[in-house]
């Protein structure tokens, strides 16, 4: 029997959480495991848990990564937590798949913060 699309969340959204936590028990700090557009799971002595994928028009994937990447860097060092950190890196990544390209796609905080409240872009 095939997997129905929220049995297949569920189930990714288990295995990486795993993934994390396995990490983790392997004396990682802080293990993040990202699975592109069906989201990202994080483990850390003091957060864990799993990000789902925010609902864009996605038309190029090739700054995504990097975009997170930086994003959570961004977000760490202004002091977030790493479930606040991780949740603004996931809007930075499916932001910069709405755009063609790789440094034109990195949106700015602005629309980062306008996609964490809600607002659609």
């Amino acid at each position: 029997m095939p997997f129905s699309t929220v049995s297949r969340r569920l189930f990714m959204s288990f295995a990486a959480s795993a993934a994390a936590r396995a990490l983790r028990r392997r004396g990682v700090a802080s293990a993040i495991v990202k699975l592109g557009a069906r989201g990202v799971a994080y483990s850390s002595a003091t957060a864990e848990g799993f990000e789902p994928p925010f609902e864009v028009r996605a038309i190029d994937s090739v700054a995504a990564g990097d975009c997170f990447n930086g994003a959570l860097a961004h977000a760490l060092d202004q002091g977030s937590g790493l479930a606040a950190a991780v949740r603004y890196a996931a809007a930075a990544g499916a932001l910069s798949t709405t755009r063609r390209g790789a440094a034109a796609a990195a949106p700015l905080a602005d629309e980062v913060a306008r996609l964490l409240s809600g607002i659609t872009l």
